[in-house]
């Protein structure tokens, strides 16, 4: 019984013309799509319904007496001990949510290592009091507040 001589479904013949145009188009194809698309919140008119990003309005939400206590409501309200020193592994990264009368009314945890960290870090956001609401063209605006808690 004779054998059939199998062919290769695609030439392998080597054309160095053809790496130099295929090398190059590979690599801007990969860095196309490895760039990072930035969110933008649109600011409109009617501001019912939008969320405006706290760092892009004209009168930030700030927690009720500034950075300082919010951090210290971070730590005598936690059940971990927190650190002011910046450590990724130990950090939990968050957006918080406030509406026009300063309440937080939705967060969304964004990056974490440890589950235990995350539920402290939602206990925390949800006993938080109030804070002072953003303003935009002289009205007061739902924003997006993007923090984070670092535990020792």
């Amino acid at each position: 019984m004779k054998r059939k001589k199998l062919e290769p479904l695609i030439s392998l013949n080597f054309n160095p013309m053809k790496c130099f145009i295929f090398i190059p188009f590979l690599f801007i194809s990969f860095l196309g799509l490895s760039q990072v698309m930035e969110q933008e919140i649109i600011i409109g008119e009617d501001s019912s319904n939008n969320i405006f990003d706290n760092s892009k309005v004209e009168k930030k939400a700030t927690f009720s007496g500034g950075e300082k206590l919010l951090f210290k409501f971070y730590k005598e309200n936690s059940r971990i001990e927190i650190t002011s020193l910046k450590k990724p592994l130990n950090s939990v990264y968050f957006n918080l949510f406030i509406n026009e009368q300063g309440n937080v009314y939705d967060f969304q945890i964004i990056k974490y290592f440890k589950e235990e960290h995350k539920k402290e870090v939602c206990r925390l956001i949800r006993v938080m009091p109030k804070w002072m609401p953003a303003e935009h063209n002289g009205k007061k605006v739902k924003v997006s507040v993007l923090d984070y808690i670092t535990f020792k």
